[in-house]
């Protein structure tokens, strides 16, 4: 599953590049905090475009040789996590979870 989230991160980051890095003018410390601010728009409203916003924000800090995962305000990686809890107690949630992961694991193929 690491291998299928890094090939997105990359295809992110490639989509990203090709659109002319939008966000290559920002500060470390401003596009930390525009990161922050698409992953809480993401996190309250899940579009195509909060997900690019946010795409795009990660993508920017990859290349800069940052982790976006290592920013995730306390509040907001609480607020993921009880909303990862509460889908595992809901049947349809559990499914579409589990669906996801599929999908995932079948674009990585097979392991040797």
């Amino acid at each position: 599953m690491e291998r299928a989230h890094a090939q997105d991160r990359l295809e992110a980051t490639q989509d990203y590049v090709r659109r002319g890095r939008n966000l290559e003018h920002l500060d470390t410390e401003s596009l930390k905090r525009h990161w922050i601010a698409a992953l809480t728009a993401w996190f309250s409203h899940r579009s195509q475009e909060t997900t690019r916003g946010f795409d795009d924000a990660a993508s920017e800090l990859g290349l800069r040789g940052l982790v976006p995962e290592e920013l995730i305000p306390r509040e907001i990686a609480a607020a993921m996590q009880a909303e990862m809890d509460r889908d595992m107690d809901d049947p349809e949630a559990a499914a579409a979870f589990e669906q996801m992961i599929t999908e995932y694991l079948s674009r990585e193929g097979p392991r040797h």
